[in-house]
């Protein structure tokens, strides 16, 4: 005769089922977590006067991303930061074209790592990056771009591979070597993007938006003269919120970056 129930097998799951207790806790252990002391990392120095001002006191250990179109300045502010900073070695990355490096002939504190050629997978190239920086601890590292670095050929490389190789580069070196990363924009309008989409903005300490505009119509004028080419930058994100906000255009004397606010 069938008595019903579940038998041999305990009381069903939602019908009196045990549940698991919790540790006991003493307090007297825990309340050292209450206001403990915020020390936010030190940024890194350029010695680059209008460079620090507009980072907020330099660059932060890890992964700076530049991101913008061709031609919008991303190669020549990264270069211009690698020749005229304050370091004593930079190792400069070069996946696209081996020349834009700095010559090192007239910067010998730049080292050119090429990778234009020979390319290894996406984790492999980022072990290679962290062999290098333990290696030899370097100042800076550019990595220009990043997703050259992390394609392993020169096939475009699928967006989620980018993103995570970038997210692998900012666990990495977060709070240990400032990182400079040069990324094309994908997509228009509202949908543009670094390359590797949205995570790539949350995977860095510092997301600079940078582009280059044509002065065309009389209301541009607050940017250059009617006819002029100008480089234009604004800090999307900084981690510690320390740049500054303003929309900056980005000029140039002697070789090196300065960073005028744009006034309306």
């Amino acid at each position: 005769m069938k008595t019903g129930g579940r038998k041999g097998k305990g009381p069903e799951k939602g019908k009196g089922a045990p549940r698991k207790k919790l540790p006991k806790v003493d307090y007297s252990n825990i309340k050292w977590r209450i206001n403990v002391p915020f020390r936010p990392p030190k940024r890194v120095k350029t010695g680059l006067r209008s460079v620090d001002k507009y980072f907020g006191g330099g660059l932060p250990k890890g992964l700076t991303v530049l991101v913008g179109g061709a031609g919008s300045g991303k190669t020549k502010l990264a270069q211009s930061i690698a020749k005229y900073g304050d370091f004593e070695k930079v190792y400069y990355f070069t996946c696209e074209v081996s020349s834009d490096a700095p010559d090192r002939n007239e910067f010998e504190h730049v080292d050119r790592i090429d990778y234009t050629m020979y390319r290894p997978k996406w984790d492999r190239a980022v072990a290679e990056l962290k062999a290098f920086v333990e290696h030899d601890e370097p100042d800076l590292v550019v990595i220009d771009s990043l997703s050259s670095f992390l394609s392993g050929s020169t096939k475009a490389l699928a967006e989620s591979d980018i993103r995570e190789g970038v997210s692998i580069i900012h666990m990495t070196f977060d709070g240990v070597v400032p990182i400079i990363g040069i990324s094309e924009i994908r997509g228009s309008g509202f949908s543009e993007t670094p390359a590797g989409g949205r995570g790539v903005e949350h995977s860095c300490n510092l997301l600079v938006y940078m582009e280059n505009m044509y002065v065309k119509f009389k209301g541009q004028e607050i940017y250059g003269e009617i006819g002029e080419h100008v480089w234009l930058s604004r800090v999307l994100k900084d981690k510690q919120g320390l740049a500054s906000s303003d929309e900056c255009r980005v000029v140039y004397r002697n070789d090196k970056p300065y960073f005028i606010k744009v006034r309306r």
